[in-house]
């Protein structure tokens, strides 16, 4: 009969003690014993790994943007008050295009309901021979214009109004997460470590300003690392294009002094 029981504990180890009767066939109990300790060890490795959980994806990752960075729609809600006079422009930046930007503007009438804006900048997109030219339409339900491209090239939006104009032109970014099949999801948008009492996501939202998402799965009893994604809403990084540019570099080559101070550069 073989007697086992753990004699020292060290980390990553166990050793044993085995006490045999004289049937036992002393070599050959010792293999079996020791290759049956190394199927329970791999198993609980090959376990443990199993149930390791992969953390979730967010999109769009970590990054300043303008616009949804992806071709997909783009909403655009007008908001605010009224006031005749005033422009509202949508940008449209696309490698497509003559300049690879086409603003479309819309001047506000005394008449005007944020609807009919929404409207009357909907048509203007559409009317839009350059756009036309690169898939660009666009479509209005109330005051929430939706843009889509199916350019070849990668479409950016970006808005702006004339300076003291009371209307509003928010261009949301629109959040997924995504993960194992069957796995359930959880988030923040505070910046907080999620959990499995933070909410749960079941369908993708809109953040319109600056904000830390982060976001875990669960699994079978398992729950993943943390992944974060750092969305910046920035309108100056919308991607800008310029044909026929000249670059100039200043170097201590080449350099004008004036009473030991640098007062011009040439070209090098």
């Amino acid at each position: 009969m073989l007697s086992i029981y753990n004699s020292k504990k060290i980390p990553g180890r166990l050793f044993f003690n085995v006490l045999a009767s004289s049937a036992c066939l002393g070599h050959t109990c010792l293999i079996r014993l020791i290759y049956s300790v190394c199927l329970v060890v791999l198993g609980l490795i090959f376990s443990s790994a199993a149930n390791a959980q992969s953390a979730p994806n967010i999109s769009p990752v970590t990054g300043a943007y303008s616009s949804q960075p992806n071709n997909g729609a783009q909403t655009v809600t007008i908001g605010g008050t009224i006031t005749s006079s005033d422009q509202l422009t949508i940008t449209v930046y696309d490698h497509g295009l003559p300049q690879a930007y086409e603003p479309v503007s819309y001047t506000v009438a005394s008449s005007d309901t944020l609807t009919t804006i929404a409207t009357n900048l909907t048509l203007a997109i559409n009317n839009d021979t350059n756009l036309q030219a690169i898939h660009v339409s666009a479509t209005s339900i109330g005051a929430i214009i939706s843009i889509t491209s199916t350019s070849s090239n990668i479409t950016s939006y970006n808005s702006s109004i004339n300076s003291g104009a009371t209307e509003t032109l928010t261009l949301p970014i629109n959040v997924t997460i995504t993960g194992d099949s069957g796995a359930t999801f959880y988030y923040t948008t505070d910046g907080s470590t999620p959990t499995t009492s933070s909410p749960q996501y079941t369908t993708p939202f809109n953040i319109t300003s600056t904000t830390t998402v982060k976001a875990i799965e669960e699994l079978s009893g398992n729950t993943s690392p943390v992944t974060t994604s750092f969305i910046q809403i920035d309108a100056s990084s919308a991607a800008l294009s310029k044909t026929g540019m000249q670059l100039w570099l200043k170097s201590d080559n080449n350099v004008t002094l004036n009473s030991g101070n640098v007062s011009a550069w040439g070209d090098i």
